[in-house]
């Protein structure tokens, strides 16, 4: 943390973050502050924040596809996965520079739905990873109404497996 508060001009809470989102190597959470990386993660932060307590999810696509979509779906899931932990009175997180976004999905979101969406999220991110030529514009664009499709009262969830 020392050395890379040495290496950008950041808040605490944002260097932990970092660190915490790149499985805490200071080089990588380093690679995170540098380009458009962090400007990224800001503005899909800032998507989020809207498209949660309006529903409309599929405002995301435009923050989420993108030639980088893997990483951008990985630092979704980790801000599902505060929200999850949140429910459950865990006090680690990983996203320390947004604790109100965290608050408004957990708030927003049953269990059972962070549940539902993070399975998808990790799924497709999977898929991107691992299958050549693949749509990626259509598989994001599935996944963002399959998300709004689980936030419809009385919809059947899928049964997690994990």
């Amino acid at each position: 943390m020392a050395w890379l508060s040495r290496e950008v001009t950041m808040s605490q809470d944002a260097l932990l973050a970092a660190l915490r989102l790149s499985a805490g190597s200071p080089g990588a959470a380093l690679a995170l502050f540098q380009g458009d990386n962090w400007q990224a993660r800001e503005t899909l932060c800032q998507a989020l924040a809207y498209s949660v307590p309006s529903g409309d999810w599929y405002s995301l696509l435009a923050a989420l596809n993108h030639e980088q979509a893997p990483a951008r779906l990985h630092w979704l899931a980790t801000l599902l996965m505060d929200a999850l932990k949140r429910h459950h009175g865990a006090a680690q997180v990983t996203n320390v520079d947004v604790p109100g976004l965290v608050a408004e999905l957990a708030n927003h979101l049953s269990p059972s739905r962070l549940q539902a969406i993070l399975g998808d999220v990790c799924h497709i991110r999977e898929q991107l990873m691992s299958v050549t030529g693949i749509n990626r514009e259509l598989l994001i664009t599935d996944l963002l109404l399959r998300i709004e499709h689980y936030l419809q009262p009385g919809v059947v969830l899928p049964v997690p497996h994990l």
